[in-house]
């Protein structure tokens, strides 16, 4: 593997970058790619000549942290500690978009490409696209980076091309090492004996104003609101940051994916795209149970955050105080439930102790709910990986809680308690891998500022996979996946068992084909009921065609699919797509679309569906600056539910739209208007809402 060299730009050595070949991601052709490093002044420069690596290359100028899986990028990780756990992350394309935030190795990122892009760092970022080639020149100021004396920093560089397909060239060989990117890191000895002064103040004042009408108690009333507010961060030391936000407005935080009716039953989780709480997200995150996901913290007033990062330590301690309000998730064993809530006060203190091959951590958290009770969390976790694709993860958590639920509040209860225990042993090479996961959740466990989607059960599962490279003509891979899994209650009653098995094909011409069989599948889909068949196929294809229609994937389930609004097997089919359309080289418009439909096997002579839900989104961004851009969004959500007496199943609408304009630079001022108009059908309920805001940042 080659080393990356560090020297002044007069002797600066071209850094081929070594080709890497993903799972699902073709052999890049022709002549490497080559970046250059070195320092001048108090930036770190990163100059990089991209070659495009096959046809006309897909790039469209889009939103700050707005790059996806369709979008050619280069992006460099910067691994501050070299202990291969936690990277800063800028990545940028051919148009000069930019992302940049935290990347975690060992856990997951919420689904984005680029790992947790809350935090934006203060870099600038020059590119020019020719019609075979771009270039970037990165200047990323080093105190951004808060080097810590005695730390030897690494380096990791991935630039995926995307034209009719997608080609991946990297600087290091992560499949060797399991998949693990930071273990293939390139070492940055020159910068371990750099001390930089880290900029010691940070302030972000503003002001924002608010005017509703309609909704409530009181349809069509009206009502305002302006605050001034103010974010600040103070680096008291190279290792010490203190942080703090009063009257945050997150006015400019992307819209949330609708969900379906029905899966409500198994909420999905939100991305934390807030600058404050996402600071610190590659921190609280795990790579077992979410104990931790400051999204529960939805209506802040002010909070305020101390973090530490020595050679051994990361460690964090937050406190946070919510307006009335909010919405607290109770998970149960069968479904998830949502209470309204009052003043609330959060306290968390974490920290990481580094190991050789791995991490110790605990957490604390108190949340006070005021005038009713508080809920206590106090965790615990260690990670080991050795070898390359070798890991074992364990985690331990016991809460306790005299807060509880009496729709739609919370009331005071006798105190209870329930405790929750993860463990997860990994084995991957580039060829095969297998991992087996074990977890048990007391029904009286609560994670209050944490994302668990169901407690009361204890489950199995394991996963392996086979990887071909070429196996045949006009296919560029193959991937075989078997999978069991086996869910029971505290008591030992099954919930549900799976087992089946993935394919995935990647074709020549960009084309990817998902396979699933499903043939061993059943669950309780109530505590009295009896289990019920839930076997399934599933299809799916995805595609990088590029012109307009840049990337589009299409999803396809059908056999056994429950109708879980009245607890009954059912048949049906449950579809999804989505697609991202380039107009230009500064619009992006993005479809998702889900269906599920189901009729519920019954002695009821009825031909529809006993079920059915429907969710949809557009959303149209006109970039016409790196940090200045036009959004609108439309939402449509519907639902049809079976009346079995009358056979009538009447389909209520939710719908919202937004239009968004925002001037939001680094630094500097930053101006945001919004726009949101919201329509329930079911209580004909609608609201307006227009949000204006102000701030400067320096």
């Amino acid at each position: 593997m080659l080393a990356a060299l560090w020297c002044a730009p007069l002797w600066a050595t071209e850094i081929p970058l070594a080709v890497q070949i993903y799972p699902t991601v073709q052999r890049p052709d022709g002549p490497w790619s080559t970046l250059n490093f070195w320092v001048d002044g108090d930036d770190l420069v990163v100059d990089a000549l991209l070659l495009a690596q096959g046809g006309a290359l897909q790039s469209v100028r889009t939103a700050p942290d707005g790059l996806g899986e369709s979008d050619t990028a280069l992006t460099v990780y910067i691994d501050v500690s070299g202990q291969g756990k936690y990277a800063l992350l800028f990545a940028v394309n051919p148009e000069g978009s930019v992302v940049d935030g935290n990347y975690q190795e060992a856990a997951n990122h919420d689904g984005h490409p680029f790992g947790n892009t809350g935090a934006d760092y203060r870099w600038r970022v020059q590119t020019q696209a020719q019609a075979q080639s771009w270039s970037a020149q990165m200047r990323i100021p080093l105190r951004e980076l808060g080097l810590v004396p005695g730390l030897l920093p690494k380096v990791y560089v991935e630039y995926k091309a995307v034209s009719d397909t997608v080609r991946v060239l990297a600087s290091g060989d992560s499949l060797a090492q399991g998949g693990c990117k930071l273990c293939a890191a390139q070492a940055l000895p020159e910068l371990s004996g750099l001390r930089v002064a880290r900029q010691a103040w940070r302030l972000e004042p503003g002001v924002y104003a608010q005017w509703q009408a309609g909704g409530g108690a009181a349809p069509g009333a009206t009502s305002t609101d302006h605050k001034a507010s103010l974010n600040v961060a103070w680096q008291a030391s190279d290792a010490l940051e203190v942080r703090a936000t009063i009257n945050p407005n997150f006015v400019e935080r992307a819209p949330d994916l609708p969900v379906l009716g029905y899966a409500e039953q198994f909420t999905p989780e939100r991305e934390e795209t807030r600058q404050f709480f996402a600071a610190a997200t590659d921190l609280l995150q795990s790579p077992g149970l979410k104990l931790v996901n400051t999204r529960a913290i939805g209506m802040p007033s002010a909070a305020a955050a101390a973090q530490l990062q020595t050679t051994q330590w990361r460690a964090l301690a937050l406190v946070a105080q919510e307006e009335p309000g909010g919405l607290l998730l109770l998970p149960g064993r069968f479904g998830n439930s949502f209470v309204t809530l009052g003043q609330t006060q959060t306290t968390l203190v974490k920290g990481v102790q580094a190991l050789a091959q791995g991490e110790v951590a605990w957490t604390a958290v108190d949340r006070q709910y005021t005038g009713i009770g508080a809920t206590q969390l106090l965790a615990a976790h260690a990670n080991v990986r050795w070898e390359g694709g070798n890991s074992v993860f364990g985690q331990w958590a016991q809460s306790q809680t005299n807060a509880c639920a009496s729709a739609p509040d919370l009331v005071s209860c006798d105190p209870r308690g329930g405790q929750a225990a993860y463990l997860r042993l990994n084995h991957a090479s580039a060829e095969s891998g297998w991992s087996v996961e074990h977890f048990s959740l007391d029904d009286d466990f609560r994670a209050d500022v944490g994302w668990v989607s169901q407690v009361g059960v204890r489950k199995w599962r394991l996963d392996a996979f086979r990887q071909w490279e070429h196996p045949a003509a006009g296919l560029e891979s193959l991937r075989v996946a078997p999978f069991f899994s086996a869910r029971k209650d505290q008591s030992g009653q099954p919930l549900s068992t799976f087992a089946g098995t993935d394919v995935v094909l990647v074709g020549a011409n960009g084309l990817e084909y998902y396979l699933t069989l499903m043939p061993v599948a059943s669950g309780r889909l109530q505590a009295s009921a009896l289990s019920v068949p839930q076997r399934q196929i599933w299809l799916g294809l995805s595609a990088y065609p590029g012109g307009v229609v840049s990337a589009w994937q299409l999803n396809l389930g059908l056999g056994e699919l429950p109708d879980f609004y009245h607890a009954l097997p059912g048949q049906g089919f449950n579809a999804s797509g989505n697609a991202n359309l380039s107009l230009g080289k500064a619009i992006r418009l993005q479809v998702n679309a889900q269906v599920y439909s189901t009729h519920a096997d019954s002695a009821v002579a009825y031909t529809g569906p006993s079920y059915q839900a429907a969710a949809a989104q557009v959303s149209a961004n006109w970039q016409y600056q790196t940090f200045a851009r036009w959004r609108y969004v439309l939402t449509h959500s519907s639902e049809q539910v079976l009346d079995w007496v009358s056979l009538q199943s009447p389909t209520s609408h939710q719908w919202a739209q937004s239009l968004l304009w925002e001037e939001a630079p680094r630094q500097g001022w930053g101006r945001t208007v919004s726009l949101t108009q919201s329509h329930n059908g079911q209580d004909a309920e609608n609201v307006l809402s227009v949000v204006a805001q102000l701030k400067y940042a320096w």
